[in-house]
């Protein structure tokens, strides 16, 4: 028990209240910031002018003067320019934010303008710019309010901590929700927590490590973060949250994308999805894991390290993440056989070799063959197989 004595008046007070009243935030903007997408408004209709604009370019300095030229010399192109010029006149009106339905109704009636005939696209390439163009006026994403507001809380209770109450991922420190200052990240977290807003990218991008696209299609599936939140990342702080719901995570991941609403609102709403072939039986096989092996000194071994001759990876390789200063900061590639793979799932290791592993040095590698890709990765495994019997030096740069 305390004594205090305001006023000549002695009160008793337990201390275990005295605890809770000095370690309580002074404030109570504790938590994550709330999302209102009313406060996108303005950013939200600059941008539907940009991407207008960028229709409307590709029709007027490129499209239309072709087909110009075409009239009277090859069937079609006369209908085809009044099919362009109607496009030009209903872009023009295209000033409003409309609900997604809408929307994208509107945009299908404008990609029904574009030819389909593979010998107009051959004829003029910019048709198939202009079909990319017009998708990615396509909303792919709405909120719902009271998901994005569980999403919140979750959010605050599972996430916070690591990826900062602004989602820039400046860590918080876990006794208050007090931002850790810019030149302690490194300190707090060897690893640095994901980015969600794209503040911290050189180009202001939002860019996921792990995803089951093409590069150029930003920033991810929804599927690619969920599994992220489900499995978690091995070998770095990010846990697998393998007790939550489906409900729990979709909320999750749709409270994650306001921290980029408008990057997450627009795009291919039917991206391709790279779906990597199963996995080969013979795995460990000698033959394969000699072919893995030359194939990995060509590809792999200048960054990677030539782990089997105790030659550790390259350090301080430079990424496209920057800290508070604008200094770049550095990444460390994966040594193979003594640390813990992110993606380590057999299909996973395939599509991080193929697909790249994006924000890193790692590039894609779509010319490689999947056999020879099989073939690294059957080397990947001899080393992890090898590291696991004592069998590999380590640390003898």
């Amino acid at each position: 028990m305390s004594k205090l004595f305001p006023l000549g008046i002695t009160i008793i007070i337990p201390l275990g209240v005295i605890f809770l009243i000095l370690s309580f935030p002074l404030t109570s903007n504790t938590g994550p910031k709330s999302f209102d997408p009313k406060v996108f408004q303005t950013d939200e209709i600059e941008l539907l002018t940009a991407k207008i604009s960028e229709v409307d370019s590709l029709l007027t300095d490129s499209i239309l003067p072709i087909l110009a030229d075409l009239k009277g010399s090859k069937e079609g192109a006369d209908k085809l320019e009044q099919n362009m010029m109607k496009m030009k006149a209903e872009l023009a009106n295209f000033k409003h934010i409309l609900p997604k339905g809408q929307n994208n109704n509107k945009i299908d009636e404008l990609l029904a303008l574009v030819p389909g005939d593979q010998a107009w696209l051959d004829e003029i390439q910019d048709f198939i710019l202009l079909q990319s163009s017009l998708n990615n006026l396509k909303i792919r994403w709405e909120p719902d309010i009271q998901r994005v507001q569980k999403g919140q809380r979750m959010y605050k209770q599972l996430c916070m901590t690591c990826h900062g109450k602004n989602g820039d991922g400046v860590p918080v420190t876990p006794e208050k929700s007090v931002t850790v200052p810019a030149d302690a990240e490194s300190s707090v977290l060897q690893v640095r927590p994901r980015d969600f807003t794209g503040i911290t990218h050189k180009d202001k991008k939002v860019v996921f490590k792990f995803i089951s696209t093409e590069r150029e299609y930003s920033p991810a599936l929804e599927d690619d973060l969920r599994n992220t939140i489900k499995s978690g990342l091995p070998g770095s702080p990010m846990p697998g949250f393998t007790s939550l719901s489906q409900e729990e995570i979709d909320a999750l991941v749709d409270y994650i994308k306001t921290f980029a609403y408008l990057t997450w609102k627009y795009g291919n709403v039917n991206p391709k999805v790279y779906v990597s072939p199963k996995p080969p039986h013979d795995l460990e096989a000698k033959v394969r894991i000699d072919k893995g092996r030359q194939a990995y000194l060509t590809l792999c071994m200048a960054c990677h390290g030539d782990i089997e001759n105790g030659k550790d990876p390259e350090k301080d390789k430079t990424v496209d993440w920057v800290d508070s200063s604008g200094k770049p900061i550095p990444i460390m590639p994966r040594n193979f056989a003594f640390e813990p793979l992110k993606k380590g799932k057999f299909q996973e290791l395939f599509n991080s070799i193929r697909l790249g592993i994006q924000g890193t040095p790692m590039p894609s590698n779509p010319s490689l063959s999947d056999e020879d890709t099989w073939d690294i990765i059957s080397y990947i495994l001899h080393l992890r197989k090898m590291a696991n019997e004592g069998k590999l030096p380590h640390k003898k740069n």
